[in-house]
Parts: structure tokens; C-alpha cells; sequence
């Protein structure tokens, strides 16, 4: 059963466009109405008036003859006239006078619509008492009725027409109207939000356009310093990360030789180790910081074997101390389309979220079907965190106070950047899987 807020909720306009053609025929079909009650309540008014102006007029007249003869004193087409001698002077009378039914039982005053001789024509009537007896006068006003059905009949016509008339301009109206402003809505989402120094058109017919489009951007103009002002901080962080690095490798390959003979070199090979991550981060975030550092649109031939085996040998490292073993599973032959550099990037930090989050166990890469996986034995990750790319880190499931990093939210970036889909679930037998499908894959083998 449809009800009246279920069908309110189906007809009832939900855009600009639709409201504006909504508002002005409702406006339309109030004003047509009004006016044709107006004019019909008006007919009605100037006719009474003018009927019973004519019935006093009538009355006056008689009265003025004098001496009126009972019985019917006057008739033409419309007007009547009756007079009853009152029963003083109707004495001697030998026959009832001619009055008709229908105003017998009519006191003094005017009345309206009567029929005289049930013959279906309505009179209205004025009665007056006099000396000698009662006057009637009685003006036929069927034609009238006839013709003031005839006239609201045409006036309820009118308004139909005017609400079909309302329903045509509105709609272009509110084309005219809100046009200008869905181009400019057109303009700002065809925008392409990468771009900077990209502006809207403030060339605008309407000043209120004007005053958005100017308004929207300034807006632009303010994001476009922030951005550049932190890409200018991630270019100058990462670059100044870079010389403390390369001084720390320095020292290290120092400290090595000297250590070789005693083999004391367990401390040099764990910074060496997080020297290495420190890099791989710093490489990652200056590839994404830096505008000309990397071509997300630069596809290349990335062989999916050689990728994996070089992230793979990589990153054994950091199975030093670790109860883990990183393997190859299944990899389809074939190559990625993609940017070498990122794709790198991507692949090498979900293999060490992997690494960092097992204890004990295996991480395997594999690839088929354009999708690559990345399978650990490690604790897991909860599933409202599941896709949660978008910030800086990804908390595991079970664990307290440490989660996937930064890495994550570098993989979250690259695949904005090159369109690729990044993936996280629970294993039914325990761990994380990780997967990036990619849109362009080379199906040839390699």
C-alpha cells in the first residue's frame, strides 16, 4: 500500500533544477486559482447585486403606478410581477387569486433560487408588504445559472492550462536558471585534483557565479601553496635524511674491518639493518615528494619473476635473528605494466610488514591471474582495519601498541597514483594476506 509520504518521496523534486520548476508552477497553479475563485465570487456578487438592484427598481415602479390590479400585475421574459390583497380587501371575493406554489410560503425580503411552478426554472424573489396587500417581484435567473457554469467551467479550463503552461516554461525556466551554475559544478569536477595552477573560468554572466567561481579559486590558490610548501618539507626531510645515512654507512663499512678478526660485528649488522630500512623509506618518501621524481603514467615491462626475486633477496636481511623463512610461491610468467620504481617500492614494503609482523614461520610471494600476494603466519590484522590505506598506520589484529607502519600508508599512495586495487584480509589458517591487483598485465611469458 502506497502511502501519501511514499508517494511524496517519489515525486518530490531532489535537485535545484527540479525544486525551481516545482516552485514556480506551484506558484502559478496558487495565483490561477486564486484568481479564478476571485472572478467567480465576483460574477456571483455584481450578479445578486445587480438583480436585486433591478427587483427594487421593479418595486419602486409599482409602487409609483399607484393603484396595482391583483393577480399578475406585469410579465416579460425574466421579470414577474404578483399582487395579494390582503384579506380586508379581498372580501367578496368570488375565486382564489393566481399565485404560484412556489411563493406562498415566501416572507418579506429577497430569496433566492425558487422555483415558482416546480418547473425547474429558479427565480429570485423580493416580497414586500404594502398598503392592500403583498407584492411579489420575480426575476428568472436560469439562464444566468447557466451561463455562470458555462463560465467556471471555462475558468477550471484555464487553470489546467496554465498549471500544463507553468509546467513547460518552469522547466525551462529552471533549465535557464540553474545552467549556469551546473556548468561551473561540470567545470570543478572535471577538474583534475593532482594538477596545480589549474583555475576556473571567472568569466561569468552572473555576478553571484562570479563571486563563487573567485571565491573557489582562492581556495585553489591556498591549497596549492600548502601542498607545495609540504612537498618542499618532504624534499628537504628526505634529502637531509639522506647525508646522516650515507655517513652512518660509511661508518659502519669503518667499524666492519675493524671488527672482522674479533667478530664482534653483532651490533654493526642490526644498525646496518635499520640503516637500511631508514634508506628504503627515505627513497620511498622522496620518490613520492618530489613532483619529477618518479612518472606514475611511465609504464614499463616489469617482469614479475625478476621483481619478486630481487625484493626477495633484498630483504633477507632481515631474517637475521628471526625464526622466518621468505620464499618465492607460485609465480605466473609474465610482466607487470608499471612504473619499475614504484612497483619496487610497493613490493618491498609489504614484504617487510610481512617480516616485521611474523615471529615465527614463513612470508611467501606469489603472483597469478595480474594479482600479486604476499601470505605471512604473523599475527593477523583486524577487519575494521582491513582497508584502511588512507592513514598513516594499520593496526594488527592481537597486537598492542604496534601495527604496519608507515609502509602502508606509502603502498596506500602509490596505488592512488597508478591505479592499482591493495588488499588486506585474514587467512582462515592464520596470518595476513596481502594482494595489489593490477589493471595492466602483460599476459606474454618472460
Amino acid at each position: 500500500m502506497v502511502t501519501v509520504t511514499g508517494l511524496w518521496n517519489r515525486i518530490r523534486p531532489t535537485g535545484l533544477r527540479g525544486r525551481l520548476r516545482w516552485t514556480l508552477v506551484l506558484f502559478v497553479s496558487f495565483a490561477s486559482i486564486v484568481l479564478a475563485v476571485g472572478a467567480i465570487l465576483l460574477d456571483e456578487t455584481l450578479e445578486r447585486t445587480v438583480i436585486q438592484d433591478a427587483l427594487v427598481a421593479e418595486s419602486q415602479r409599482l409602487d409609483a403606478q399607484g393603484d396595482i390590479p391583483a393577480g399578475g400585475a406585469f410579465e416579460t421574459s425574466v421579470l414577474r410581477d404578483y399582487f395579494v390583497p390582503s384579506a380586508s380587501e379581498r372580501r367578496g371575493a368570488d375565486a382564489p387569486l393566481p399565485l404560484p406554489s412556489g411563493l406562498r410560503a415566501l416572507e418579506p425580503g429577497f430569496h433566492e433560487d425558487v422555483d415558482l411552478a416546480g418547473n425547474g426554472r429558479d427565480y429570485d424573489v423580493r416580497v414586500v408588504d404594502r398598503p392592500g396587500g403583498r407584492l411579489y417581484v420575480a426575476y428568472d435567473t436560469t439562464g444566468l445559472v447557466a451561463r455562470e457554469r458555462w463560465f467556471a467551467g471555462g475558468l477550471v479550463a484555464v487553470v489546467v492550462v496554465m498549471l500544463l503552461i507553468a509546467r513547460l516554461v518552469g522547466g525551462r525556466v529552471a533549465s535557464r536558471l540553474t545552467g549556469p551554475l551546473e556548468d561551473l559544478a561540470a567545470t570543478v569536477h572535471d577538474m583534475d585534483p593532482g594538477e596545480r595552477q589549474v583555475r576556473v573560468s571567472e568569466q561569468r554572466r552572473d555576478a553571484e557565479l562570479r563571486q563563487i567561481a573567485t571565491a573557489f579559486n582562492g581556495y585553489l590558490a591556498r591549497m596549492d601553496e600548502f601542498v607545495e610548501r609540504e612537498r618542499a618539507f618532504s624534499q628537504t626531510v628526505s634529502h637531509e635524511l639522506r647525508t646522516p645515512l650515507a655517513t652512518i654507512r660509511l661508518a659502519i663499512e669503518s667499524l666492519r674491518t675493524r671488527f672482522e678478526t674479533t667478530g664482534g660485528s653483532q651490533p654493526l649488522d642490526r644498525i646496518e639493518r635499520a640503516m637500511r630500512q631508514m634508506r628504503e623509506i627515505v627513497d620511498s618518501m622522496l620518490a613520492l615528494a618530489r613532483p619529477d621524481g618518479v612518472d606514475a603514467t611511465r609504464d614499463e615491462a616489469c617482469p614479475v619473476r625478476q621483481i619478486v626475486e630481487e625484493v626477495i633477496e633484498s630483504h633477507r636481511y632481515l631474517l637475521d635473528g628471526r625464526a622466518v623463512c621468505l620464499e618465492a610461491g607460485e609465480i605466473e610468467a609474465g610482466a607487470i605494466q608499471a612504473p619499475r620504481r614504484l612497483l619496487l617500492i610497493a613490493v618491498s614494503n609489504l614484504v617487510r610488514n610481512a617480516i616485521q609482523n611474523t615471529r615465527d614461520g614463513t612470508v611467501t610471494v606469489s603472483y597469478r591471474d595480474g594479482v600479486l600476494m604476499v601470505d605471512d603466519t604473523g599475527t593477523g590484522i583486524a577487519d575494521e582495519n582491513a582497508r584502511a590505506l588512507d592513514g598513516p598506520g594499520v593496526a594488527g589484529a592481537g597486537r598492542s601498541g604496534s601495527g604496519y607502519g608507515l609502509g602502508l600508508h606509502i603502498i596506500g599512495r602509490i596505488s592512488e597514483l597508478c591505479g592499482w586495487d591493495v588488499r588486506l584480509e585474514s587467512r582462515s589458517e592464520g596470518g595476513t594476506r596481502s594482494t595489489i591487483v593490477f589493471p595492466r598485465v602483460a599476459r606474454t611469458a618472460t
